[in-house]
This record gives structure tokens, sequence and C-alpha cells, in this order.
């Protein structure tokens, strides 16, 4: 069973012990780094490690800008190397699929990455369309 932990303002989701297990071989200095910053964080070490593999699959850049002065309202859409020139109209065409907790899919023609909550959430306000919950 999963339960999440709000505490200072941080949600946290514990595992389960049927979560799957993962043995994984770092370097010393690293697993120091790891326990160290766990620590700081008031966090188990796997949290600290599930939490840090989780950002890496955030997008690290993300923007979106308006456009007042074209024939209809229009927007880019900036997230990581990707950029994005729709007109509101087509704003429909940005397909969302919540994976699980914070993460979900963003998929567009043939392009398709990883966002979390607060970029999905922010797309959503403008106009992209949410299309259901654990995509493949």
């Amino acid at each position: 069973m999963h339960y999440i932990l709000y505490i200072n303002n941080r949600i946290f989701r514990t595992m389960a012990r049927n979560d799957p297990q993962m043995n994984l071989r770092v370097p010393i200095e690293l697993k120091e780094k790891i326990e160290q910053t766990a620590l700081e964080n008031s966090r188990t070490i796997t949290a600290e490690a599930v939490y840090r593999l989780e950002k890496s699959f955030e997008p690290n850049f993300f923007r979106i800008t308006t456009f007042n002065d074209l024939e209809q309202l229009g927007y880019t859409i900036e997230i990581d190397r990707f950029t994005l020139g729709l007109f509101k109209s087509q704003l429909h065409e940005i397909k969302l699929y919540e994976l699980n907790f914070n993460y979900w899919i963003l998929s567009y023609h043939a392009m398709r990455c990883t966002i979390n909550s607060s970029i999905a959430n922010e797309l959503i306000k403008i106009g992209c369309k949410f299309e259901g919950s654990n995509a493949r």
C-alpha cells in the first residue's frame, strides 16, 4: 500500500514492500553524497535516490510565450529542446496523458516527451487536451 505524505508543504510518496527492488553498483563517493543529501532532506537513502532519478526525467526548461499580434492568438511552447509554435485553435492537438503521481506524457503528432504535473497543468489551462490516465 502506498501513502502520500505532506510534510512542510512537500509531497512524498512512500514505498510499498511490494515495490520492485533494483540492485545498483555506484562509486563510494556517489553513495556518500546520496547518504548526506538524504540526511539533509530528511529522506531515506532509497527515497533520495528515487527522487533524484525521477528528477532526471523532468524537463530542465519550460516556457510558454503568448503572441497577441497575430491573426489569432498564438503560443510558443518550449520544453527542453522542443519548440512548438501553435495558434490557440491548434492547442487541442497537444494530448496529455497522466502516467502516475507526478508524471505525464505530452504527445503532439510524432513528438512525445515526459513532463511533470505543474507543466501539464499549465498546458491544460491554455487549452491542451487531457486524454486520461496511464498512457502506454
